[in-house]
This record gives structure tokens, sequence and C-alpha cells, in this order.
């Protein structure tokens, strides 16, 4: 079980914070289709504060790119991820895109612009877009994210993976990007890798997948009682908590013989309708009716 990770600390109009931070300063249920990675996407920096600006619409954000900057293709890039996001028109975003090629045939933010939008309907080309935007630009940390996040949707976790690695080796001091590389190793069932990367989780860390990923991977470490907190902390800050964190918990307390507590986190589960340890359940289930809760 690896939780989906929606990281807060990136934002839609990617291409022109990436280039203002840049400028300035010289950082899971799996899948939930392409629509929510592009969602994602436009969430976000507002919270990794690359930017100053704050919690502002998209014609605001438009309306600030025209002051900061009145390149051509920055505020080109803008709109056409507003028009994809808003108004769920990928043609015309393209379109917009598509009229600066002649003019601006290997900018590298064009080219990447064109494979994030393109990718909601054809990964396969979006791979070609960003792989050529990054072949011209190779220390853009920002792309390389996302196109570890455009991988690792599409389950091609070995280059997932080594996205991710450019990223970091670009921020090498970025704990939300190795809590990112944790999970991606997580599909290859390497959970001391994985826990190596998780290892420090920042305080105020607004998505609670980074515990549900850390206590899978401290659980299979055999590392219970502190699988069992991470699921605490999970469900502490989570307002839709899957089922599979119950499961985590109960078999966690299960193998530390706190067998009633994990009969209540399975029957919790079961009551959500995942019935992935129903055998368990039943065994237990039978048991405590003829056992105290302290046995």
């Amino acid at each position: 079980m690896k939780l989906k990770i929606i990281i807060t600390y990136f934002t839609s109009c990617i291409m022109f914070f990436a280039s203002c931070s840049q400028q300035s300063k010289g950082g899971i249920n799996k899948a939930e289709g392409n629509e929510q990675l592009l969602k994602l996407r436009i969430d976000s920096l507002r919270e990794a504060e690359l930017s100053g600006i704050k919690k502002l619409n998209f014609e605001e954000f438009y309306k600030k790119a025209m002051m900061i900057d009145s390149g051509e293709v920055m505020l080109k890039i803008n709109h056409a991820y507003s028009v994809a996001h808003q108004k769920s028109d990928y043609k015309e975003a393209l379109n917009e895109l598509r009229v600066l090629f002649d003019k601006y045939p290997n900018n590298p933010e064009l080219l990447f612009a064109y494979g994030t939008i393109i990718y909601s309907f054809n990964p396969d080309s979006a791979f070609y877009y960003c792989e050529k935007s990054l072949a011209i630009e190779p220390k853009n940390w920002m792309n390389w994210y996302y196109l570890s996040m455009y991988y690792d949707e599409q389950k091609i976790t070995q280059k997932s993976l080594q996205a991710i690695n450019n990223a970091i080796a670009i921020r090498p001091n970025n704990i939300k990007l190795r809590l990112v590389r944790g999970a991606f190793k997580m599909e290859i069932e390497d959970y001391k890798g994985a826990y190596e990367d998780m290892d420090t989780i920042p305080e105020g860390i607004s998505d609670p997948n980074f515990y549900g990923n850390r206590a899978e991977c401290l659980f299979h470490l055999n590392k219970f009682e502190l699988a069992i907190l991470d699921c605490d902390k999970y469900l502490a800050i989570s307002k839709n908590p899957i089922s599979d964190i119950y499961i985590t918990r109960a078999y966690s307390k299960i193998n530390l013989k706190r067998n009633y507590e994990g009969y209540e986190d399975l029957k919790k589960a079961k009551e959500m309708g995942n019935n992935s340890a129903d055998d368990t359940y039943k065994q237990l289930d039978e048991y405590f009716k003829t056992h105290t809760k302290s046995d």
C-alpha cells in the first residue's frame, strides 16, 4: 500500500513560479487519474512560498504574471494552465502554446508546459516534450519533480526514481523531495531505503499520507510501535482516512499481542468496506466471543 501523495507546495503556474524562484534565488491510494495530477499542480507552491504569492485565483495569478514578467512565453503558459483547469479545455490550452513553437521551438518552459497539458490525455507524448525540455534545461529541479510524478502515475517506477534523484541532486536539502522518493521506493518494496528517505517529516506538514507511507515502511521493518504512532498521526490530521491505515495499525498491534485493539481496527476497516483482512477478523471475532479483551 502506497498512499497517494497530495503535495501542496507546488502550483499550476509551475513554469512562471519556477522561473521566478530560480531568478530570485540564482522543494498512497495510488492513481487517482490524470485530472487529479493537474489539480495537484494547480493547488501547490502556495505552501512552499517560493513566490510569495498565496491563495490567488487564476485571474489574479495571470494579472500578477503580467506585472512581474511581460515575457510572451510565460504569460501564455500561465494562461494555458488556467484554461486547461478552469474550462477543462485542453485543446484550447494546447492551441495557445502551439502558436509559439515557430517562434520559440526550443524554449524549455514552453516544451514542458506543452507536455504537462498533453499529459492529461496522452502520457507518451507528454514524456517526449518533458524529456526534451529537461535535455535543454537539466537544472530545473521542479520540472524533474513533476516528471517523476508523471512516471509514477503511469507506474514507470525506475524512471520516476531517476527523475526524483535528479531533482534531489539539484536541491539536496529539500526534505519533501526525499519524502516523495521514499514513496516511490515503496513501489519496488525497498522499505529500508524508503524509511531512510522518510525518517524526518517536518512538523506541521499538511499531507497525512506521508505518515501513512512511513507507517507502512515501519510495519515491514518490524518496527510496530513506531508504525502505530505514525498511523495515529495520519488519523489525527486526515479528513478522509482510508481503510488500509486501520489494517496496518491492526496488524502492528496484533504483532505486539494487543489482539483486541487490533481486532477493533480490523472491524473499523471492515465497516469501511475493506475485506482484505477478513480471515484474520473472523478468527478474532470468534475468539473474543469466548475470551475477554485482556486475553
